[in-house]
Protein backbone atom coordinates (compact mmCIF):
# COMPACT_ATOMS: atom_id res chain seq x y z
CA UNK A 1 0.00 0.00 0.00
CA UNK A 2 1.31 3.43 -0.93
CA UNK A 3 0.24 6.56 0.92
CA UNK A 4 -0.24 9.91 -0.80
CA UNK A 5 1.25 13.25 0.13
CA UNK A 6 -0.90 16.30 0.81
CA UNK A 7 -0.45 19.48 -1.16
CA UNK A 8 -0.80 22.84 0.53
CA UNK A 9 -0.42 26.13 -1.26
CA UNK A 10 0.26 29.69 -0.17
CA UNK A 11 -0.03 30.42 3.52
CA UNK A 12 -0.27 26.76 4.39
CA UNK A 13 -3.87 26.92 3.19
CA UNK A 14 -4.96 23.89 1.21
CA UNK A 15 -4.59 24.73 -2.43
CA UNK A 16 -7.59 22.59 -3.34
CA UNK A 17 -9.78 23.64 -0.42
CA UNK A 18 -9.29 20.13 0.92
CA UNK A 19 -11.38 20.59 4.05
CA UNK A 20 -14.49 21.72 2.18
CA UNK A 21 -13.97 19.15 -0.56
CA UNK A 22 -14.01 16.43 2.07
CA UNK A 23 -17.14 17.88 3.67
CA UNK A 24 -19.00 17.96 0.36
CA UNK A 25 -17.77 14.47 -0.56
CA UNK A 26 -19.05 13.14 2.75
CA UNK A 27 -22.38 14.91 2.24
CA UNK A 28 -22.71 13.48 -1.27
CA UNK A 29 -22.03 9.96 0.05
CA UNK A 30 -24.63 10.41 2.79
CA UNK A 31 -27.18 11.64 0.22
CA UNK A 32 -26.66 8.45 -1.83
CA UNK A 33 -26.92 6.21 1.23
CA UNK A 34 -30.09 7.86 2.54
CA UNK A 35 -32.08 6.70 -0.49
CA UNK A 36 -31.75 3.03 0.55
CA UNK A 37 -31.10 3.36 4.30
CA UNK A 38 -33.15 1.65 6.97
CA UNK A 39 -34.50 3.58 9.96
CA UNK A 40 -31.47 2.58 12.06
CA UNK A 41 -29.05 3.56 9.26
CA UNK A 42 -30.80 6.93 8.81
CA UNK A 43 -30.17 7.66 12.49
CA UNK A 44 -26.46 6.93 11.98
CA UNK A 45 -26.34 9.14 8.89
CA UNK A 46 -28.23 11.88 10.76
CA UNK A 47 -25.48 11.84 13.41
CA UNK A 48 -22.89 12.18 10.65
CA UNK A 49 -24.66 15.22 9.17
CA UNK A 50 -24.77 16.86 12.62
CA UNK A 51 -21.05 16.20 13.01
CA UNK A 52 -20.33 17.74 9.58
CA UNK A 53 -22.41 20.76 10.48
CA UNK A 54 -20.42 21.17 13.69
CA UNK A 55 -17.24 21.28 11.62
CA UNK A 56 -18.73 24.05 9.44
CA UNK A 57 -19.80 25.94 12.57
CA UNK A 58 -16.16 26.10 13.62
CA UNK A 59 -15.29 27.81 10.31
CA UNK A 60 -18.11 30.33 10.86
CA UNK A 61 -16.89 31.03 14.40
CA UNK A 62 -13.38 31.72 13.11
CA UNK A 63 -14.76 34.05 10.42
CA UNK A 64 -16.85 36.00 12.96
CA UNK A 65 -13.81 36.35 15.21
CA UNK A 66 -11.83 37.68 12.25
CA UNK A 67 -14.57 40.19 11.36
CA UNK A 68 -14.71 41.43 14.97
CA UNK A 69 -10.95 41.98 14.90
CA UNK A 70 -11.23 43.93 11.62
CA UNK A 71 -13.91 46.18 13.12
CA UNK A 72 -11.80 46.71 16.24
CA UNK A 73 -8.71 47.72 14.23
CA UNK A 74 -10.79 49.97 12.00
CA UNK A 75 -12.25 51.85 14.98
CA UNK A 76 -9.01 51.95 16.99
CA UNK A 77 -6.84 53.37 14.23
CA UNK A 78 -9.45 55.23 12.15
CA UNK A 79 -8.81 53.11 9.08
CA UNK A 80 -12.25 53.80 7.54
CA UNK A 81 -12.54 50.25 6.18
CA UNK A 82 -15.74 49.68 4.20
CA UNK A 83 -16.70 46.23 5.52
CA UNK A 84 -19.21 45.66 2.70
CA UNK A 85 -16.87 46.31 -0.22
CA UNK A 86 -13.78 44.50 -1.48
CA UNK A 87 -10.88 46.61 -2.79
CA UNK A 88 -11.12 47.23 -6.51
CA UNK A 89 -7.39 47.62 -7.08
CA UNK A 90 -5.54 45.46 -4.57
CA UNK A 91 -1.84 45.77 -4.19
CA UNK A 92 0.22 42.72 -4.94
CA UNK A 93 -0.47 40.33 -2.01
CA UNK A 94 2.49 39.14 0.02
CA UNK A 95 2.07 35.84 1.87
CA UNK A 96 4.97 36.44 4.22
CA UNK A 97 3.93 37.25 7.78
CA UNK A 98 6.99 39.44 8.42
CA UNK A 99 8.52 42.45 6.65
CA UNK A 100 9.83 41.61 3.18
CA UNK A 101 12.97 43.25 1.89
CA UNK A 102 12.94 43.41 -1.89
CA UNK A 103 14.95 45.38 -4.39
CA UNK A 104 13.24 48.62 -5.36
CA UNK A 105 12.18 48.72 -9.01
CA UNK A 106 10.46 51.41 -11.08
CA UNK A 107 6.69 51.18 -11.07
CA UNK A 108 5.23 50.13 -14.42
CA UNK A 109 3.02 52.58 -16.26
CA UNK A 110 -0.54 52.87 -14.87
CA UNK A 111 -2.11 50.97 -17.79
CA UNK A 112 0.36 48.13 -17.31
CA UNK A 113 -0.31 48.04 -13.56
CA UNK A 114 -4.04 47.92 -14.27
CA UNK A 115 -3.46 44.92 -16.53
CA UNK A 116 -1.31 43.23 -13.86
CA UNK A 117 -3.97 43.66 -11.18
CA UNK A 118 -6.78 42.55 -13.48
CA UNK A 119 -4.93 39.43 -14.72
CA UNK A 120 -3.80 38.50 -11.23
CA UNK A 121 -7.36 38.75 -9.88
CA UNK A 122 -8.63 36.62 -12.76
CA UNK A 123 -5.82 34.10 -12.34
CA UNK A 124 -6.45 33.62 -8.63
CA UNK A 125 -10.19 33.42 -9.27
CA UNK A 126 -9.72 30.70 -11.89
CA UNK A 127 -7.31 28.97 -9.55
CA UNK A 128 -9.87 28.89 -6.73
CA UNK A 129 -12.35 27.34 -9.19
CA UNK A 130 -9.74 24.71 -10.14
CA UNK A 131 -9.77 26.06 -13.73
CA UNK A 132 -6.02 25.64 -14.03
CA UNK A 133 -5.50 26.28 -17.79
CA UNK A 134 -7.34 29.62 -17.49
CA UNK A 135 -5.45 30.47 -14.29
CA UNK A 136 -2.12 29.70 -15.96
CA UNK A 137 -2.99 31.90 -18.96
CA UNK A 138 -3.69 34.93 -16.75
CA UNK A 139 -0.77 34.39 -14.41
CA UNK A 140 1.64 34.03 -17.34
CA UNK A 141 0.51 37.50 -18.45
CA UNK A 142 1.27 38.82 -14.97
CA UNK A 143 4.83 37.49 -14.75
CA UNK A 144 5.50 38.59 -18.34
CA UNK A 145 4.64 42.17 -17.31
CA UNK A 146 6.25 42.01 -13.87
CA UNK A 147 8.89 39.32 -13.47
CA UNK A 148 9.37 40.16 -9.77
CA UNK A 149 5.75 39.53 -8.80
CA UNK A 150 6.71 36.59 -6.55
CA UNK A 151 3.24 35.54 -5.46
CA UNK A 152 1.94 35.43 -9.02
CA UNK A 153 4.90 33.28 -10.07
CA UNK A 154 4.31 30.99 -7.11
CA UNK A 155 0.65 30.59 -8.08
CA UNK A 156 1.76 29.92 -11.64
CA UNK A 157 4.02 27.13 -10.39
CA UNK A 158 1.11 25.69 -8.41
CA UNK A 159 -1.01 25.76 -11.56
CA UNK A 160 1.57 23.82 -13.54
CA UNK A 161 1.90 21.39 -10.66
CA UNK A 162 -1.87 20.83 -10.60
CA UNK A 163 -1.74 20.03 -14.33
CA UNK A 164 1.20 17.68 -13.71
CA UNK A 165 3.46 19.79 -15.91
CA UNK A 166 6.35 19.23 -13.55
CA UNK A 167 9.19 20.68 -15.63
CA UNK A 168 7.35 23.97 -16.07
CA UNK A 169 6.47 24.03 -12.37
CA UNK A 170 10.11 23.43 -11.42
CA UNK A 171 11.26 26.25 -13.72
CA UNK A 172 8.95 28.74 -11.99
CA UNK A 173 9.86 27.47 -8.52
CA UNK A 174 13.57 27.91 -9.23
CA UNK A 175 12.94 31.51 -10.31
CA UNK A 176 10.98 32.15 -7.10
CA UNK A 177 13.70 30.62 -4.93
CA UNK A 178 16.43 32.65 -6.64
CA UNK A 179 14.75 35.94 -5.83
CA UNK A 180 13.66 35.61 -2.19
CA UNK A 181 15.11 34.87 1.23
CA UNK A 182 11.88 34.73 3.22
CA UNK A 183 11.55 31.38 5.05
CA UNK A 184 7.82 31.17 4.34
CA UNK A 185 8.14 31.36 0.56
CA UNK A 186 11.17 29.07 0.53
CA UNK A 187 9.15 26.57 2.57
CA UNK A 188 6.44 26.68 -0.11
CA UNK A 189 9.06 26.14 -2.82
CA UNK A 190 10.60 23.10 -1.12
CA UNK A 191 7.13 21.74 -0.34
CA UNK A 192 6.21 21.99 -4.02
CA UNK A 193 9.42 20.32 -5.13
CA UNK A 194 8.63 17.56 -2.63
CA UNK A 195 5.34 16.94 -4.39
CA UNK A 196 7.01 16.89 -7.79
CA UNK A 197 9.44 14.18 -6.69
CA UNK A 198 6.69 12.28 -4.85
CA UNK A 199 4.55 12.29 -8.00
CA UNK A 200 7.50 10.73 -9.82
CA UNK A 201 7.83 8.17 -6.97
CA UNK A 202 11.31 9.48 -6.14
CA UNK A 203 10.51 9.34 -2.44
CA UNK A 204 14.09 9.78 -1.24
CA UNK A 205 14.46 13.19 -2.95
CA UNK A 206 10.91 14.13 -1.99
CA UNK A 207 11.72 13.39 1.65
CA UNK A 208 14.73 15.73 1.52
CA UNK A 209 12.53 18.51 0.15
CA UNK A 210 9.95 18.03 2.90
CA UNK A 211 12.74 18.09 5.50
CA UNK A 212 13.80 21.47 4.08
CA UNK A 213 10.18 22.62 4.25
CA UNK A 214 10.04 21.71 7.94
CA UNK A 215 13.33 23.52 8.62
CA UNK A 216 11.96 26.74 7.13
CA UNK A 217 8.53 26.36 8.79
CA UNK A 218 8.52 24.14 11.85
CA UNK A 219 4.81 24.72 12.46
CA UNK A 220 3.84 23.63 8.92
CA UNK A 221 2.22 20.34 9.90
CA UNK A 222 1.78 19.02 6.35
CA UNK A 223 5.57 19.00 5.96
CA UNK A 224 5.88 16.31 8.64
CA UNK A 225 2.90 14.42 7.29
CA UNK A 226 4.37 14.41 3.79
CA UNK A 227 7.82 13.49 5.09
CA UNK A 228 6.21 10.55 6.89
CA UNK A 229 4.45 9.49 3.68
CA UNK A 230 7.75 9.42 1.77
CA UNK A 231 9.48 7.47 4.54
CA UNK A 232 6.56 5.05 4.70
CA UNK A 233 6.70 4.44 0.97
CA UNK A 234 10.44 3.73 1.30
CA UNK A 235 9.61 1.23 4.07
CA UNK A 236 11.53 3.34 6.59
CA UNK A 237 8.77 2.66 9.08
CA UNK A 238 10.41 3.90 12.28
CA UNK A 239 11.46 7.17 10.63
CA UNK A 240 7.93 7.53 9.25
CA UNK A 241 6.49 6.87 12.70
CA UNK A 242 8.55 9.70 14.19
CA UNK A 243 7.39 12.12 11.47
CA UNK A 244 3.70 11.24 11.82
CA UNK A 245 3.88 11.57 15.60
CA UNK A 246 5.19 15.13 15.18
CA UNK A 247 2.29 15.81 12.79
CA UNK A 248 -0.12 14.44 15.39
CA UNK A 249 1.40 16.64 18.10
CA UNK A 250 0.53 19.61 15.92
CA UNK A 251 -2.93 18.33 15.03
CA UNK A 252 -4.23 15.59 17.38
CA UNK A 253 -7.48 15.34 15.38
CA UNK A 254 -5.82 14.20 12.14
CA UNK A 255 -7.50 10.85 11.51
CA UNK A 256 -5.43 10.27 8.36
CA UNK A 257 -2.24 10.35 10.42
CA UNK A 258 -3.76 8.20 13.17
CA UNK A 259 -4.65 5.52 10.62
CA UNK A 260 -1.17 5.47 9.10
CA UNK A 261 0.48 5.37 12.53
CA UNK A 262 -1.68 2.34 13.31
CA UNK A 263 -0.53 0.70 10.08
CA UNK A 264 3.11 1.36 10.97
CA UNK A 265 2.74 -0.17 14.43
CA UNK A 266 1.27 -3.28 12.79
CA UNK A 267 4.22 -3.52 10.42
CA UNK A 268 6.82 -3.22 13.17
CA UNK A 269 5.08 -5.76 15.38
CA UNK A 270 3.05 -3.89 18.00
CA UNK A 271 -0.62 -4.76 17.46
CA UNK A 272 -1.64 -3.24 20.81
CA UNK A 273 -0.35 0.21 19.82
CA UNK A 274 -1.79 -0.28 16.35
CA UNK A 275 -5.17 -0.95 17.97
CA UNK A 276 -4.95 2.21 20.13
CA UNK A 277 -4.30 4.44 17.12
CA UNK A 278 -6.90 2.89 14.83
CA UNK A 279 -9.44 3.17 17.64
CA UNK A 280 -8.61 6.89 17.93
CA UNK A 281 -8.88 7.25 14.14
CA UNK A 282 -12.33 5.64 14.34
CA UNK A 283 -13.41 8.07 17.07
CA UNK A 284 -12.40 10.94 14.78
CA UNK A 285 -13.98 9.48 11.62
CA UNK A 286 -16.30 6.52 11.99
CA UNK A 287 -17.30 6.34 8.32
CA UNK A 288 -13.96 6.16 6.48
CA UNK A 289 -13.66 2.86 4.62
CA UNK A 290 -9.99 2.19 5.34
CA UNK A 291 -10.44 2.94 9.03
CA UNK A 292 -13.44 0.63 9.29
CA UNK A 293 -11.62 -2.24 7.59
CA UNK A 294 -8.32 -1.85 9.43
CA UNK A 295 -10.09 -1.50 12.79
CA UNK A 296 -12.12 -4.63 12.08
CA UNK A 297 -9.01 -6.60 11.09
CA UNK A 298 -7.24 -5.56 14.30
CA UNK A 299 -10.31 -6.52 16.31
CA UNK A 300 -10.01 -10.00 14.80
CA UNK A 301 -6.39 -10.17 15.93
CA UNK A 302 -7.42 -9.08 19.42
CA UNK A 303 -10.23 -11.67 19.35
CA UNK A 304 -12.91 -8.99 19.68
CA UNK A 305 -15.15 -10.82 17.24
CA UNK A 306 -18.43 -9.05 17.99
CA UNK A 307 -16.86 -5.62 17.46
CA UNK A 308 -15.19 -6.85 14.26
CA UNK A 309 -18.56 -8.10 12.97
CA UNK A 310 -20.19 -4.76 13.81
CA UNK A 311 -17.47 -2.86 11.92
CA UNK A 312 -17.68 -5.11 8.85
CA UNK A 313 -21.46 -4.66 8.79
CA UNK A 314 -21.11 -0.90 9.12
CA UNK A 315 -18.60 -0.84 6.26
CA UNK A 316 -20.92 -2.98 4.14
CA UNK A 317 -23.86 -0.60 4.79
CA UNK A 318 -21.86 2.53 4.04
CA UNK A 319 -20.07 1.03 1.03
CA UNK A 320 -22.53 -1.48 -0.48
CA UNK A 321 -20.35 -2.19 -3.54
CA UNK A 322 -17.22 -3.01 -1.51
CA UNK A 323 -16.23 -6.69 -1.41
CA UNK A 324 -13.84 -6.73 1.57
CA UNK A 325 -16.48 -6.31 4.31
CA UNK A 326 -18.33 -9.35 2.95
CA UNK A 327 -15.07 -11.28 3.07
CA UNK A 328 -14.58 -10.32 6.71
CA UNK A 329 -18.11 -11.42 7.59
CA UNK A 330 -17.56 -14.66 5.70
CA UNK A 331 -14.39 -15.52 7.59
CA UNK A 332 -16.11 -14.77 10.90
CA UNK A 333 -18.76 -17.29 9.84
CA UNK A 334 -15.99 -19.79 8.98
CA UNK A 335 -14.51 -19.31 12.43
CA UNK A 336 -17.89 -20.04 14.03
CA UNK A 337 -18.35 -23.17 11.91
CA UNK A 338 -21.24 -21.62 9.97
CA UNK A 339 -20.07 -22.71 6.52
CA UNK A 340 -23.41 -22.04 4.72
CA UNK A 341 -23.34 -18.42 5.93
CA UNK A 342 -19.70 -18.12 4.84
CA UNK A 343 -20.54 -19.45 1.37
CA UNK A 344 -23.40 -16.96 1.12
CA UNK A 345 -21.04 -14.05 1.95
CA UNK A 346 -18.39 -15.23 -0.49
CA UNK A 347 -20.97 -15.68 -3.26
CA UNK A 348 -22.04 -12.06 -2.75
CA UNK A 349 -18.38 -11.08 -3.03
CA UNK A 350 -18.09 -12.86 -6.38
CA UNK A 351 -21.32 -11.26 -7.60
CA UNK A 352 -19.84 -7.82 -6.93
CA UNK A 353 -16.36 -8.68 -8.22
CA UNK A 354 -16.22 -11.90 -10.31
CA UNK A 355 -12.51 -11.48 -11.05
CA UNK A 356 -11.42 -10.63 -7.51
CA UNK A 357 -8.80 -13.23 -6.59
CA UNK A 358 -9.42 -13.01 -2.85
CA UNK A 359 -13.15 -13.55 -3.37
CA UNK A 360 -12.39 -16.60 -5.55
CA UNK A 361 -10.04 -18.00 -2.93
CA UNK A 362 -12.59 -17.40 -0.16
CA UNK A 363 -15.31 -19.24 -2.06
CA UNK A 364 -12.99 -22.15 -2.89
CA UNK A 365 -11.94 -22.48 0.74
CA UNK A 366 -15.54 -22.47 1.97
CA UNK A 367 -16.43 -25.19 -0.56
CA UNK A 368 -13.48 -27.19 0.75
CA UNK A 369 -14.79 -26.88 4.30
CA UNK A 370 -18.22 -27.92 3.03
CA UNK A 371 -16.62 -31.11 1.71
CA UNK A 372 -16.79 -30.25 -2.00
CA UNK A 373 -13.08 -30.66 -2.77
CA UNK A 374 -13.80 -31.17 -6.48
CA UNK A 375 -15.30 -27.70 -7.03
CA UNK A 376 -12.71 -26.20 -4.70
CA UNK A 377 -9.96 -27.80 -6.79
CA UNK A 378 -11.42 -26.28 -9.98
CA UNK A 379 -11.32 -22.82 -8.41
CA UNK A 380 -7.74 -23.16 -7.17
CA UNK A 381 -6.56 -24.60 -10.50
CA UNK A 382 -8.10 -21.63 -12.30
CA UNK A 383 -6.36 -19.30 -9.86
CA UNK A 384 -3.11 -21.17 -10.53
CA UNK A 385 -3.34 -20.22 -14.22
CA UNK A 386 -3.54 -16.50 -13.53
CA UNK A 387 -1.92 -16.13 -10.08
CA UNK A 388 0.79 -18.83 -9.80
CA UNK A 389 2.96 -16.68 -7.51
CA UNK A 390 0.16 -15.71 -5.13
CA UNK A 391 0.76 -17.66 -1.94
CA UNK A 392 -2.93 -18.23 -1.25
CA UNK A 393 -3.24 -20.07 -4.55
CA UNK A 394 -0.59 -22.55 -3.39
CA UNK A 395 -2.14 -22.84 0.08
CA UNK A 396 -5.52 -23.71 -1.44
CA UNK A 397 -3.99 -26.25 -3.85
CA UNK A 398 -2.01 -27.89 -1.00
CA UNK A 399 -5.12 -28.14 1.17
CA UNK A 400 -7.15 -29.71 -1.66
CA UNK A 401 -4.38 -32.23 -2.32
CA UNK A 402 -4.37 -33.20 1.37
CA UNK A 403 -8.15 -33.65 1.34
CA UNK A 404 -7.86 -35.88 -1.70
CA UNK A 405 -4.97 -37.90 -0.23
CA UNK A 406 -2.53 -36.75 -2.89
CA UNK A 407 0.39 -36.24 -0.49
CA UNK A 408 3.07 -35.83 -3.16
CA UNK A 409 1.12 -32.96 -4.71
CA UNK A 410 0.47 -31.45 -1.26
CA UNK A 411 4.20 -31.61 -0.51
CA UNK A 412 5.08 -30.00 -3.84
CA UNK A 413 2.57 -27.15 -3.42
CA UNK A 414 3.63 -26.50 0.19
CA UNK A 415 7.31 -26.39 -0.76
CA UNK A 416 6.62 -23.96 -3.62
CA UNK A 417 4.53 -21.74 -1.37
CA UNK A 418 7.20 -21.67 1.35
CA UNK A 419 9.54 -20.11 -1.21
CA UNK A 420 7.11 -17.18 -1.23
CA UNK A 421 6.78 -16.99 2.56
CA UNK A 422 8.96 -19.18 4.74
CA UNK A 423 7.21 -17.94 7.89
CA UNK A 424 3.72 -19.20 7.02
CA UNK A 425 2.47 -21.30 9.94
CA UNK A 426 -0.24 -22.92 7.83
CA UNK A 427 2.21 -24.09 5.17
CA UNK A 428 4.59 -25.70 7.65
CA UNK A 429 1.60 -27.48 9.17
CA UNK A 430 0.36 -28.71 5.78
CA UNK A 431 3.86 -29.75 4.75
CA UNK A 432 4.09 -31.76 7.95
CA UNK A 433 0.79 -33.46 7.15
CA UNK A 434 2.06 -34.33 3.66
CA UNK A 435 5.25 -35.87 5.08
CA UNK A 436 3.18 -37.76 7.63
CA UNK A 437 0.88 -39.06 4.91
CA UNK A 438 3.95 -40.34 3.05
CA UNK A 439 5.20 -42.06 6.22
CA UNK A 440 8.12 -39.69 6.89
CA UNK A 441 7.48 -38.99 10.58
CA UNK A 442 10.84 -37.32 11.21
CA UNK A 443 10.35 -34.72 8.46
CA UNK A 444 6.76 -34.20 9.60
CA UNK A 445 7.90 -33.52 13.17
CA UNK A 446 10.49 -30.99 11.98
CA UNK A 447 7.77 -29.12 10.07
CA UNK A 448 5.44 -29.10 13.06
CA UNK A 449 8.23 -27.90 15.34
CA UNK A 450 8.78 -24.97 12.98
CA UNK A 451 5.04 -24.29 12.98
CA UNK A 452 5.07 -24.29 16.79
CA UNK A 453 7.99 -21.82 16.86
CA UNK A 454 6.13 -19.42 14.58
CA UNK A 455 2.99 -19.70 16.70
CA UNK A 456 5.02 -18.86 19.81
CA UNK A 457 6.49 -15.77 18.13
CA UNK A 458 3.01 -14.60 17.07
CA UNK A 459 1.43 -15.05 20.50
CA UNK A 460 4.35 -13.34 22.24
CA UNK A 461 4.03 -10.37 19.88
CA UNK A 462 0.34 -10.11 20.83
CA UNK A 463 1.03 -10.49 24.54
CA UNK A 464 -0.87 -13.80 24.74
CA UNK A 465 0.03 -17.11 26.30
CA UNK A 466 1.05 -19.83 23.86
Amino acid sequence: MHETARYAGIGGLDMFDRQFEQLFRALHRIEQQLSTASHEEKEILREEIIALRAVCDRFVEKWLTFEEKVVYLSELFGLEIDLEELPKKPVKPNPVMQPVHVKAIPLPPPAEEEQIVRSFQKGVGYFDLLMFPDAIRELERVVALDGQFTVARLYLAFGYLAKEEYDKAAQQLNLVAAGVKEPFILAMVHNSFGHIYAAKKDYARAAEEFKQTAEYMQDFRDAYYNLGVCQYNQKLYRDALASFLVALDQDPKDWHAERIVSSIWRKIGSPEKAYQHIEQAYRLNSSDYDILMEFADLCLQQQEFDLARSLYKRASRFYPTAVQPLGGLGWLAVREGNTPEAISCFKKQLTLAPNDRQAQFNFGWALLLEGDSGKADQIFQKLMEFEPDWIHTRIGAARVALEQGNYHMALEQSAEALKLDENSKELWFYKGLAHSGLGDREQAQQCWNRCRELLTVTTEARGESS
